[in-house]
C-alpha cells in the first residue's frame, strides 16, 4: 500500500513536469517538496536512487521559477517513469 503512494507521488510529479506551463506555480512548489522530503526520509536510510529523488525535487522547484533546462527536465521526466514503472509491478 504504501508503494503505491510513493508511487502516486511520483506519477503526480512527471503529471507536473509534463503541465507546467499551465499549472499554478504553488501546486508545483508543493510536488517539488514532497519529492525532496520522500527521497531525503528514504535516502538517510541508505537508500541512494532515494538521493535522485531529492535532486529531481529541486530541479522540480526550479521549474516552478523557470529556471530550467528543457533536456534536464527531459531526464527527470524519465527517471521518475521508469521509477514509477517498478514501483508499480
Amino acid at each position: 500500500m504504501l508503494r503505491k503512494v510513493i508511487g502516486f507521488i511520483d506519477v503526480l510529479a512527471v503529471l507536473t513536469v509534463i503541465a507546467s506551463p499551465v499549472i499554478p506555480m504553488r501546486f508545483i512548489l508543493i510536488i517539488g517538496a514532497l519529492l525532496v522530503f520522500k527521497g531525503g526520509f528514504f535516502a538517510l536510510q541508505g537508500d541512494a536512487i532515494s538521493f535522485l529523488d531529492v535532486i529531481c525535487g529541486f530541479l522540480i522547484l526550479f521549474l516552478a521559477f523557470d529556471v530550467f533546462s528543457t533536456i534536464i527536465m527531459i531526464i527527470v521526466v524519465l527517471f521518475l517513469l521508469q521509477k514509477i514503472f517498478f514501483t508499480m509491478t
